[in-house]
């Protein structure tokens, strides 16, 4: 593995060392290779692919905050692992391994629940958010509407009372945004 770190140092083949350091049990060289195989596959639309290495460092990040806890270090070693657990709830979504997804989101969520203050009520609002995406695409509307209204409410906005006021909210709001949009942009006359 090192040898093909030293052979690569100008385009390293981040799959191959991240397999390689894992492979040898080197965690703390394997993580930040495995880490950047799964947000290459990600951004290849590999998501099957970032999956797995996503798991391996989660495996290790896991490792990681579990010895740290107790320490001046718990919380920073935790939410390392929810934002690799989010990005990997991407790609599993991606993938259209909705089961994957929802569970990454729900142990971010109950990490979240944990937050108090705004920026805690914030992040646990975009999880519900996250969470009524996936029941949404998994065909889950009863879950994913009272996922999305929890998430309004959280945001501090009452969910719709009926479908006539979302639609008028929405024409409201779609109004809006194209009249600043018209506002702000020069009139061109082709």
């Amino acid at each position: 593995a090192e040898s093909l770190e030293r052979q690569s140092a100008t385009a390293p083949d981040v799959d191959a060392l991240a397999t390689h350091f894992l492979g040898a049990g080197d965690d703390t060289r394997a993580l930040p290779w495995a880490l950047k195989a799964a947000e290459r596959a990600a951004a290849a639309y590999a998501h099957h692919d970032a999956i797995g290495h996503f798991d391996a460092a989660l495996r290790i990040l896991e490792a990681q905050a579990d010895a740290a806890t107790g320490t001046p270090d718990e919380d920073e070693a935790w939410r390392a692992v929810d934002a690799v657990r989010r990005d990997a709830a991407e790609s599993a979504r991606q993938a259209g391994a909705y089961g994957r997804a929802h569970v990454l989101l729900e142990q971010c969520l109950r990490r979240a629940e944990r937050s108090t203050g705004p920026s805690g009520r914030i992040a646990q609002a975009d999880l519900h958010a996250s969470l009524g995406q996936v029941s949404q695409e998994r065909g889950d509307a009863e879950g994913a509407i009272m996922r999305l209204e929890t998430a309004l409410r959280m945001y501090g906005r009452p969910p719709p009372a009926n479908l006539f006021v979302l639609g008028l909210e929405t024409a409201w709001q779609l109004l809006r945004h194209l009249t600043t949009r018209l506002e702000g942009e020069p009139q061109r006359i082709f």
